[in-house]
């Protein structure tokens, strides 16, 4: 029984990894990862220089700058901390002389970095239409200015800790101290790579999918650091053909090694949806905009026959969906039920089990980890209620008006007659707070 299980577990792992590969192959990870290297190149020292800015704002931090410089060059670029740190100190200082102008120009330069780092993950998270300008602008902006004060609080517990467990001495503690600086740089990769997979991307990301991503990156990059100066250090070639000018190949090469690590864990957190769908609809999956209507039809029974008193059996369910395989069927309806929008009786009925007045299409998307293009929809099959026209017409929306669509209640888009032909309306969408 334990062989069995191991080799259905080895075999699902390779699919996976092979599943990565080809993602990771047909995003062009590596393209891409050369791409964000120079332009991380060109936005290092406006982004550093409005990190440091924002901490020298509080007087509390004074003194974690200086470990959070060291902490940075000696876990982010290993074998070059003396150079690169001289030449920061140089760009730091000419940086703190620029007018007003010139701040607003390194703002733009960082902001131009989010924007090309965004628009890699929304490709590879499969996004249709990216964030309203504004919205992008605000979560930018969050991350230049929360980013240092979150490392810096951090950084500050840390001393507090090391402090008070030196005071306690015994060789236990120091062991401990020692198990915890090995740790410490890995968990702090892992918490970074999870909000950045969970925030950059403009779709809802589940947080074990991101964290899942975010420990295979946070410990690659870990091995990437140790591989890298074991390079260095015992083949010397860049320090031979370069000399003094060693730190800028030996830098680019490092930053494009690490964006790989980034964009891989990138793509393990995007491919774990599809993944669990294969192994739940089969090799023939559903298309997003299937699953979306097949999902919308299932609740639009339950709906209607919860209004005139009980549930439905399977039989009745799978009658309504005919097209579709009983396994497709039987697999979505346990995917509702695993995320609480039905439920089923100790009699075999189904129900619905969220209230369709307050459950609306973006929690839907979000639940089922859907992103769908309205071109994808088929508005011209089988439509009794008219819901899927108007479904179409939402999801054309663009921007703001499209994230206003997505509040729609369930129950206006599946149970109330199509009054867009008579009256021009849509049904009216319920006020929520959505994130992103």
């Amino acid at each position: 029984m334990g062989l069995a299980t191991a080799k259905i577990g080895w075999e699902n792992l390779k699919t996976f990894a092979v599943l990565v590969w080809h993602r990771f192959d047909k995003d062009r990870g590596l393209m891409v990862a050369a791409s964000l290297s120079y332009t991380s190149l060109l936005a290092l020292v406006p982004l550093m220089a409005i990190g440091f800015a924002v901490l020298a704002a509080f007087p509390v931090f004074d003194n974690i700058q200086v470990q959070i410089r060291a902490f940075i060059f000696s876990n982010f670029l290993p074998e070059a901390v003396d150079a690169a740190q001289e030449y920061l100190d140089q760009f730091l200082g000419a940086a703190r002389g620029v007018t007003a102008i010139g701040v607003i120009g390194l703002a733009v330069v960082a902001l131009l970095l989010f924007s090309t780092v965004e628009a890699a993950m929304n490709d590879i998270f499969r996004v249709s239409k990216p964030r309203p300008i504004a919205t992008r602008l605000l979560v930018f902006w969050a991350i230049l200015t929360l980013g240092p004060l979150l490392l810096g609080a951090s950084f500050s517990l840390a001393t507090v800790f090391h402090a008070y467990t030196r005071s306690l001495g015994g060789e236990q503690i120091q062991g401990g101290l020692a198990f915890a600086g090995a740790i410490v740089p890995a968990a702090l990769a892992i918490a970074a790579f999870t909000m950045f997979y969970m925030i950059l991307p403009s779709r809802p990301v589940k947080f074990r999918h991101a964290l899942l991503g975010a420990v295979v990156a946070g410990f690659a990059f870990v091995l990437l650091r140790v591989g890298f100066t074991l390079y260095i250090a015992n083949f010397p070639t860049y320090q031979t053909l370069y000399g003094a000018l060693a730190i800028l190949p030996i830098f680019l090469f490092y930053m494009y090694l690490s964006w790989a690590v980034i964009l891989l864990g990138a793509i393990i957190t995007s491919a774990l949806p599809e993944w669990g769908r294969r192994r739940r609809f089969g090799p023939n999956a559903l298309t997003p905009a299937e699953r979306l209507k097949l999902a919308l039809t299932l609740l639009a029974q339950l709906y209607r026959c919860t209004e005139t008193g009980g549930g439905l059996k399977r039989r009745a369910l799978l009658q309504s969906v005919a097209s579709v395989t009983d396994a497709t069927v039987d697999a979505m309806l346990e995917t509702l039920r695993e995320e609480r929008f039905v439920d089923i009786t100790k009699h075999g009925r189904w129900l619905p089990a969220r209230n369709p007045e307050s459950t609306t299409l973006y929690h839907l998307l979000a639940a089922l980890d859907l992103d769908v293009p309205p071109e994808t929809l088929d508005a011209g099959g089988p439509d009794e209620d008219g819901w899927l026209l108007r479904l179409e017409k939402l999801l054309r929306r663009d921007g703001e008006r499209r994230r206003e669509a997505l509040g729609v209640s369930l129950r206006s888009l599946l149970l109330e007659e199509d009054r867009s032909s008579a009256a021009g309306t849509m049904p009216s969408p319920v006020l929520i707070r959505t994130p992103r």
